[in-house]
């Protein structure tokens, strides 16, 4: 016995009234044989055969009379008032209705209405507004549409009853998450459109009955983040018919682009301009979100290709560089930025990363080689810290470009500013020495030493109880390979260039000698698999061969020889280097021991030296991971992958667009009935439609993660990495940039 039910409205139709009946019989059946029992439905052609019917305080009464067991009833409601309601919101959720007020919005408007994350919108809002906590479930990742649309996505997967989900629970009971919403738009102008679209909906949802709102607030939430996301990949240069993961990928890129009060891209255009009008590159979230800590150099400049170049933002490619150019010092890019007023110059690799990505900004913008005679003003002239260079002084991007190569051509030398615990507290006083120099008979540059670690494995160890403190786990001191290759890729380029374009020859050694752009290509072209290569012959500490060393002349001698995720950075941007037989098999070395489910082992498995688990918060005695100083021992990054399927499409015989690979495990003789490309060199592991498959986990953390993103790094074998960032720009930026490489190739 139900009893008698309230029903708010009026019944508006009824779908199915039924009753099922089985007459009493005997029920028989075999071993494997299931006879069921004969049955017949009755059907009701009024609500009245089974229920009485009144109206009272102007809702609906029903009780059943009719009902035994086997009935069921299926009707619906027209609540009082909700044909009109639904209506309303159905004209606010026309397209063009709700395409209006996203015309016209900034990368940065469209980061602010999607995504921002607590850190950021602390800092945006000066401390008055956090994220949106839930009781019962937790805090959004991201205080825009992002985050709701995420939260109701996983709770649909994760409770049958979406009903019972404390997200739908806490629509329900008030308009809370509207007002939040409605409310953090308020300062920005940009967004006065989708906040009165907004205010419109809510004064809607507030007629309907509270059981229905979380319905229509899906519906109209939903919708809206839906065509905000299309209005960001229309400004991206999405085309509708790409795939779901590019577009996705591109997507994410715009959780990185945003404005903040405390790390704007340039201090004092910030405060002339205000700092909503200078947006920067977030490195990842939600640790890197705000302060000196949002923008770094090296990771900028790994991103910029796949999260700007490769989505069409020029504009914004275009002010980054700039502003990292303006601040070029000892002939290095800084970096941490520090909004260009306080940076710190204790990267080697960071210059390198920023010379790429200004040649990969000539071939891919509309402006092209015109971009090398962009005007530039050093904030520290030359003349302040390297009186030999200072008739250097650099008016043009091209001069830039070469006053940076001649400072290394005659050699770096000097020690950070403010060394000691005021920039790093757990460095050793030798640390803060930076030197760099050029081999002028390779034309290989080496630098650092061992109490520094100049390159992006860098961590500092800090830990007193297990004796790591200042001692860095992975130095990379010498030659690192990425950093030869992109020098190289940098003087190819260069060397190419025409007199007009970049009106520079060549650059002097620290012995005084004249070495020109293309002399110095060709030294470091003939010299590189010799001095690189790990073959047969190689008198290496390690059973290891057909791999290229990830450093030369480190002071740690045999961490020369350890198998790292870095060659195939080299690869991608300089392949010239490399002979495609050794190249191939250094690929197939990488694809056995270093690929894990979402990145790349930073160190052989096999290796003495390899930790694969990352955990900041250890204090044990053990030296080896004590306060995560295992940081690029082992774990996987993600990074790393989009250059090493890079590699894969350069160096390995390819099958033509819409044709997939037949099943084959391993490589096949050309002419052989499995060969598909004719070619001796075949490996269907590395066709492009095959290395794609390594990408299957990256499309559900990106469709179905609550960041909708990909981490920094994971633990051994894909799992989860606590101290991770779970959002990280690079990791975006390279996969984005693989997968428009592949799709170029094909056309």
């Amino acid at each position: 016995d139900v009893g008698t039910l309230e029903l708010p409205g009026a019944i508006a139709a009824v779908h199915v009234a039924a009753t099922l009946y089985v007459p009493d019989q005997q029920h028989n059946c075999g071993d494997k044989t299931l006879t069921g029992l004969n049955c017949h439905v009755k059907t009701y052609s009024s609500l009245g055969e089974v229920a009485y019917l009144w109206r009272q305080n102007n809702r609906t009464m029903l009780k059943l009379k009719h009902f035994p067991p086997g009935s069921i009833l299926v009707f619906s409601m027209n609540p009082n008032g909700m044909a009109q309601c639904i209506a309303d919101l159905d004209d606010l959720l026309t397209p063009d209705a709700i395409r209006a007020p996203l015309e016209g919005l900034s990368l940065s408007d469209l980061n602010y209405l999607l995504f921002s994350c607590e850190a950021e919108e602390s800092d945006r809002s000066g401390g008055k507004r956090g994220g949106y906590d839930i009781p019962g479930f937790g805090p959004l990742v991201y205080c825009g549409l992002m985050g709701v649309c995420a939260a109701l996505d996983a709770e649909r997967v994760a409770r049958v009853q979406l009903a019972t989900s404390p997200v739908v629970e806490n629509i329900r009971a008030g308009d809370w998450l509207l007002d939040y919403f409605i409310g953090r738009l308020e300062p920005m102008p940009g967004l006065a459109g989708v906040r009165s679209w907004l205010e419109r909906v809510q004064t809607v949802l507030s007629r309907m009955p509270r059981d229905l709102v979380p319905f229509h607030f899906d519906v109209a939430i939903s919708e809206l983040c839906s065509q905000a996301a299309s209005a960001l990949t229309a400004q991206l240069g999405v085309a509708a018919s790409t795939s779901a993961l590019v577009r996705d990928l591109a997507i994410a890129t715009a959780q990185f682009w945003g404005a903040t009060p405390s790390a704007p891209l340039h201090w004092d255009n910030a405060k002339r301009d205000g700092w909503q009008r200078w947006p920067s590159l977030c490195a990842g979230l939600p640790h890197f979100a705000s302060g000196f800590m949002r923008n770094w150099g090296r990771d900028t400049f790994i991103s910029l290709r796949g999260c700007l170049l490769a989505t069409q933002r020029f504009d914004e490619a275009r002010s980054t560089i700039l502003v990292y150019a303006k601040v070029v010092r000892h002939g290095l890019c800084p970096n941490l930025l520090d909004a260009a007023n306080n940076p710190r110059y204790n990267a080697r690799d960071a210059t390198w990363f920023l010379m790429q990505a200004i040649q990969d900004y000539v071939e891919m913008a509309p402006e092209g080689t015109d971009f090398l005679a962009a005007p530039v003003s050093l904030k520290w002239p030359v003349k302040e810290w390297d009186t030999d260079l200072a008739h250097l002084e650099p008016k043009t991007i091209a001069d830039l470009i070469h006053l940076i190569c001649a400072a290394h051509a005659k050699g770096i030398q000097f020690r950070e500013w403010n060394a000691g615990s005021k920039i790093d507290e757990h460095m050793t006083d030798a640390g803060f020495n930076i030197s760099v120099r050029l081999d002028e008979e390779t034309g290989v540059i080496y630098g650092g030493n061992e109490a520094n670690c100049g390159t992006w494995m860098d961590k500092m160890g800090s830990s007193d109880k297990a004796h790591n403190r200042g001692v860095p786990a992975t130095p990379r001191d010498g030659a690192a390979v990425e950093i030869v290759g992109l020098l190289k890729s940098t003087l190819r380029w260069v060397s190419s260039l025409d007199d007009k374009a970049f009106p520079h020859s060549s650059v002097k050694t620290s012995t005084g000698k004249e070495l020109s752009y293309k002399e110095w290509n060709s030294r470091l072209q003939a010299n590189f698999e010799r001095l690189f290569w790990v073959g047969e012959d190689d008198k290496a500490p390690t059973s290891l061969r057909g791999f290229y060393r990830d450093t030369v002349g480190a002071t740690r001698s045999w961490q020369d020889f350890q198998l790292r995720p870095n060659y195939p950075i080299a690869m991608a941007v300089a392949p010239e280097l490399f002979t495609r037989a050794y190249a191939q098999r250094a690929l197939r070395t990488a694809a056995d021991r270093l690929i894990g489910p979402l990145g790349m082992c930073t160190l052989d498995p096999s290796d003495k030296e390899y930790h694969g688990d990352y955990h900041n918060d250890d204090d044990s005695e053990d030296k080896a991971v004590a306060h995560g100083w295992n940081y690029h021992q082992g774990p996987e990054w993600v990074w790393p992958l989009g250059f090493y399927m890079k590699a894969c499409n350069i160096f390995f015989p390819q099958l033509p667009a819409g044709v997939s690979p037949k099943k084959s495990p391993k490589a096949s003789p050309a002419g052989s009935p499995k060969s598909q490309t004719g070619c001796e060199d075949e490996d269907p592991r590395f066709y492009r439609q095959t290395l794609m498959g390594l990408l299957a986990q990256h499309r559900r953390e990106l469709a179905l993660g609550k960041w909708r993103a990909l981490p920094e790094l994971t633990n051994s074998k894909g799992s989860v990495c606590h101290h991770s960032c779970p959002s990280q720009a690079w990791s975006i930026a390279t996969l984005l940039d693989a997968c428009r490489d592949f799709d170029l190739t094909d056309a």
